[in-house]
């Protein structure tokens, strides 16, 4: 498909990522980020030699035409023959030429090297003051990721101390309204908020709706026996029986209990290390997402800078309105101006330099018993998906092609078109 105009002015955007990017545990955004700006670093680099030139081209002009003014032609009051006066015309001539020189360095610095100075401080202060803002973003990602390891080590290390007393552990996931919890302590936990062990109706009710949830949660509680009814209106909590509160003459049950109990603290060891690791998954990234929506914002406005480089040195280098004199320079200087395309150097820039396209992969939460499938859908591998619904077809993709076939029969084809979006807008 032919390059638009449009993508000419985001051909960064989508080529500086890692090569590696569908394969790579975490993102690397440092590669393709460097590569650009190495090459960035030759541009102002590139930028100062040809202010250097130009600046001794002004010199130049300079010094001929003060040497040219230094030429005096001889002083004789008798000597009026052809010969004599055609010399004069000859000196005149010079003088005349070291005005020109004059003029040609003034001109050369007025519309030359002042605007192409103050385009490469802007140039040069935006480069460094970005580039200094993402690394600092990048290297803040990368400490977070080592704290990620960290968690997710410290996580599975519980899971494995768990399932080493408990083989066949699994993990019991109770849904009330709109909190979910982590086995029946988790639940006993979160109904501690209510003081009262008997109450009514309208106080449950109350505080459930303090809680933000819905009244209809009272009877998944009272079906999960965390709450039973004594009486018309009135209801209590259920007591879980521990160790603590069994006779002492009950020695035969007390191995039974003493290892209940001792589960259990391993359980509530392993869902806190569980909830530091997911918690951390979250905050990576978040700081994905936010990382690769500012470097596609960088690399489209480096995309812009360096088209503006170029025109404004296209603009420098052909010197066409400072040597009026010389029609055949004038003419070669007008045509390297024509043929020069700053969108077409932009593109050979990245056609060298190129690392890698834009592929956005999520960070994953892991858990160890059920895998990655589970609470998330974005990045996830499809054999997973599948794995986990017990489909051949993953759902959210049967979903989608039956809405499209639905929805697109009553389209017009002649409404149907393409429109060039930025991946920053996509993302």
């Amino acid at each position: 498909m032919p390059t638009t105009a449009t993508n000419q002015h985001h051909v960064f955007q989508t080529s500086f990522w890692s090569p590696t990017a569908s394969i790579d545990p975490y993102p690397n955004f440092k590669i393709g980020f460097e590569v650009l700006h190495k090459k960035l670093n030759q541009s102002i680099s590139e930028n100062k030699n040809i202010m250097n030139y130009i600046q001794q081209r002004i010199d130049a002009e300079r010094s001929y035409g003060t040497t040219l003014t230094k030429l005096k032609p001889p002083q004789d009051e008798e000597a009026l023959t052809g010969l004599s006066r055609c010399f004069h015309v000859v000196c005149a001539e010079s003088e005349a030429s070291a005005k020109e020189h004059f003029a040609r360095a003034d001109n050369l610095h007025t519309t030359a090297l002042d605007p192409l100075q103050r385009f490469a401080n802007r140039y040069n202060r935006h480069i460094q003051n970005s580039k200094q803002t993402m690394k600092t973003q990048m290297n803040q990602f990368e400490s977070l990721v080592k704290q990620l390891d960290q968690t997710k080590l410290a996580y599975q290390a519980k899971c494995k101390a768990l399932v080493s007393i408990q083989p066949n552990y699994r993990l019991n996931v109770i849904k009330l309204g709109t909190r979910v919890f982590h086995e029946r302590f988790g639940v006993e936990e979160w109904l501690k908020r209510f003081p009262e062990m008997t109450f009514n109706k309208d106080a449950i009710t109350a505080w459930l709706k303090a809680e933000d949830q819905l009244p209809s949660v009272l009877h998944d509680l009272i079906g999960l026996n965390f709450i039973r009814q004594t009486g018309q209106d009135r209801f209590e909590k259920v007591i879980t029986v521990t160790i603590t509160q069994t006779s002492s003459a009950n020695k035969g049950f007390s191995g039974f209990f003493k290892r209940g109990q001792h589960l259990e603290v391993f359980v509530k060891e392993m869902l806190v290390a569980d909830k530091a690791y997911k918690d951390v998954v979250i905050q990576v990234d978040k700081m994905r997402t936010r990382i690769e929506e500012e470097l596609l914002l960088h690399y489209e406005e480096m995309g812009k800078l360096e088209l503006e480089r170029i025109e404004t040195l296209k603009q420098a280098a052909s010197l066409s309105n400072t040597i009026p004199r010389y029609k055949e320079t004038v003419d070669n200087m007008m045509l390297y101006q024509e043929t020069l395309k700053p969108d077409k150097d932009v593109q050979i820039i990245v056609e060298q330099h190129r690392t890698g396209q834009f592929v956005p992969r999520p960070i994953l939460y892991e858990n160890y018993f059920y895998g990655t499938a589970h609470h998330q859908l974005f990045g996830v591998p499809l054999d997973e998906i599948t794995r986990t619904e017990g489909t051949l077809v993953p759902q959210f993709i049967s979903k989608g092609i039956a809405a499209i076939e639905s929805g697109l029969s009553e389209l017009d084809d002649k409404g149907l078109y393409c429109l060039h979006l930025s991946p920053f807008y996509t993302h």
